[in-house]
């Protein structure tokens, strides 16, 4: 990481940031899909709610780089305005790499004794349920502007923020014939994948009751995509032949967005006593889910979609005593 700022006078400063980000998970038994040290088949054995022997064939690894850009600028314009202004920059690269490891010589219809066994996986070129590898970048950019007002006895915060998510790929239009594998019926057009944007105000005002009391609300939109497997997963839009064997990303999902409502008092007792009491709400939109798709050819299968609703409400107390 890189950061550095700049002071162009007492009231106003910038600050830039550059940090660069790697992420690495995996779920495998060996690093090597192909290590001999994989076993056959046939000493995989299960019993309700246990494995008794064998090896799990399923290799999994994901590597995300991430570039982010930030600039941050405030100003203290005077006594009773601060304005803050930003930009924030992140480029995402994501190499996904899913493969089930099978048998060579079942794949090749050679196997002559149960016992042959020697690990192989499909090749990223081929277009089979066996694996499942894309390498997307898609783009992330915020901007926000806030002016935090003091006066006397009240503190007033207001801001707006922008956000825009480019997911950067294509997607078929018709996912009932994602691939166009089913002939006479409706067939795909291949699209980019829409870019998402949204506005999100927020304001937050403290106000001094008086000198042992002081009353606050906020209220604010807040913003979250949804996790990257959910738009990417099964890149290459093929569909099992058996029900409810896929669940296929989607990336034209919409962002989760929260409307939040608080309000709450601080009061102090005595010198050594105070309480505080909060309430709020909040209403969540466009919760993650999954729909059932049916194909032209009645395979059944699952593609992540928004769908939910979800609200909170709550009463937070905060009772602080100090000796």
């Amino acid at each position: 990481a890189i950061q550095s700022n700049y002071m162009f006078s007492q009231s106003l400063f910038v600050d830039f940031k550059y940090s660069n980000l790697k992420y690495y998970n995996g779920y495998y038994v060996y690093e090597d899909p192909l290590s001999e040290d994989y076993v056959s088949s046939i000493y995989f054995q299960n019993v309700p709610g246990f494995y008794t022997g064998g090896q799990e064939k399923t290799h999994s690894t994901r590597e995300t780089l991430d570039h982010n850009f930030k600039i941050d600028a405030t100003w203290q314009v005077n006594k009773f305005h601060s304005l803050k202004v930003g930009v924030d920059l992140l480029l995402h690269n994501i190499n996904n790499e899913y493969y089930t490891i099978l048998n060579y010589y079942n794949v090749t219809s050679t196997l002559t004794n149960p016992e042959d066994y020697q690990p192989y996986i499909f090749p990223s070129s081929s277009l089979t349920t066996y694996n499942d590898i894309f390498n997307v970048s898609p783009l992330e950019l915020s901007a926000y502007i806030q002016d935090k007002m003091e006066f006397n006895a009240m503190v007033i915060n207001m801001g707006l923020r922008f956000d825009r998510f480019d997911p950067n790929v294509m997607y078929p239009t018709e996912y009932r014939n994602p691939l166009n594998l089913i002939n006479e019926v409706n067939q795909s057009s291949y699209l980019p994948a829409k870019v998402q944007t949204q506005l999100s105000p927020r304001i937050g005002l403290a106000y001094q009751i008086s000198d042992e009391a002081v009353m606050h609300f906020s209220y604010g939109h807040f913003f979250q995509m949804p996790p990257f497997y959910a738009m990417y997963n099964r890149s290459d839009w093929l569909v099992s032949t058996g029900d409810f064997q896929t669940v296929m990303g989607n990336p034209n999902l919409s962002a989760e967005k929260t409307v939040k409502y608080e309000i709450g008092i601080w009061q102090r007792i005595n010198r050594n006593l105070s309480f505080d009491i909060n309430l709020y709400y909040k209403d969540i939109y466009d919760l993650l889910s999954t729909e059932i798709i049916t194909t032209f050819n009645n395979v059944k299968y699952g593609l992540y979609t928004n769908k939910d609703y979800g609200n909170v409400r709550g009463i937070e107390l905060k009772y602080e005593l100090r000796s």
